[in-house]
Parts: C-alpha cells; sequence; structure tokens
C-alpha cells in the first residue's frame, strides 16, 4: 500500500513539474516596448482585416484562427514572441497553443484597445 502511495505521488510530481515547463507569463501593456528592445518580436493575433485597421509598427501577424490550426510557419522557433490581440482573450488562446508548440512567448494582459503607442495602418505601409 506505501508503494502504491509512493508511485502515485512520484506520477503526480513529475505531471506537475512537466505541465509547469509548459507556461508563459502575462505582462502589461506598457512593457512591451521594453521587451522589444530586448529582440523580442510582436505578434499581432487578430483577424487580418483587424490588424489591416491598425498595428504596432514591425508586428507580425499570425491570426488565431492560422494558429488554431497549426499554421504558424513563418514563426522561427529560437524567436521570443510577445502575443497580442484586441483586448487580451485570443491572445491568452494563442499563447497557450503556442507554447504548447514549443515557442517562448509573453501574453498581453490588455490588447490594441488599450495600446496608446505608434499604430500603422494598411494605408500607411503601402
Amino acid at each position: 500500500m506505501q508503494k502504491i502511495f509512493l508511485t502515485l505521488v512520484a506520477v503526480l510530481l513529475l505531471v506537475g513539474c512537466s505541465a509547469s515547463e509548459k507556461s508563459y507569463e502575462t505582462i502589461e501593456i506598457t512593457t512591451i516596448e521594453s521587451k522589444v528592445s530586448d529582440g523580442w518580436q510582436i505578434v499581432d493575433v487578430r483577424e487580418i482585416e483587424e490588424y489591416n485597421g491598425g498595428h504596432i509598427p514591425n508586428a507580425l501577424n499570425v491570426p488565431l484562427t492560422s494558429i488554431s490550426k497549426g499554421e504558424y510557419a513563418s514563426l522561427e522557433q529560437d524567436q521570443n514572441y510577445i502575443i497580442i490581440c484586441q483586448s487580451g482573450n485570443r491572445s491568452q488562446t494563442a499563447s497557450e497553443q503556442l507554447t504548447k508548440a514549443g515557442f517562448q512567448v509573453l501574453n498581453v494582459k490588455q490588447g490594441m484597445s488599450s495600446w496608446t503607442g505608434d499604430i500603422i495602418t494598411e494605408e500607411q505601409s503601402r
């Protein structure tokens, strides 16, 4: 009985440790610029129409709908990513999925609706 209990405890510890390896941090929107200065790349997970309406300069657009289908070939495994959306919900889902796929990500608690920095639109990028 004691062996079974110890085995169960060991298994639970192993599962807990491996689950904690697959986690990400959530940051405030005000820390984005300092993270970009440290080499992190912004990924905007809103749909293309939303992204074209206004996004952070140099942000990549990889919609959550693409990420959910496993379509994120434009992302490199050795790059660190800051994940942002409109309000913080889609970025959380994308962060979970990208972390499971082996990417190092930071989720932005807020979204573009709270962004006060520069934005660029599709018209400006032409």
